[in-house]
């Protein structure tokens, strides 16, 4: 991936992934770069740490905290779907 002046490029599959992260990084900051990172557990060797593991602790405190937001929100939605398929 190159920056120059107003101009980021970059090609390839995994190059791709990396390109689209930094250009997350400049347009919606580094931590919201680092959550989807995360969430997408993208780990090869990228711009931000792709695992729970190597992630720091902040960012699974944030992402843990949304997906309990999420689920306690989806559920409903999921148990009347499910009714109605049995």
């Amino acid at each position: 991936m190159v920056l120059e002046r107003n101009r980021l490029t970059g090609g390839g599959v995994t190059a791709g992934i990396d390109f689209g992260f930094r250009l997350l990084a400049e347009l919606g900051g580094v931590e919201l770069a680092k959550e989807v990172q995360l969430q997408m557990e993208y780990a090869p060797e990228p711009p931000f740490a792709g695992h729970p593991s190597t992630a720091d602790a902040e960012t699974v405190k944030v992402l843990k905290e949304r997906g309990l937001t999420f689920f306690s929100e989806i559920a409903p939605i999921d148990a009347s779907l499910a009714s109605r398929i049995r």
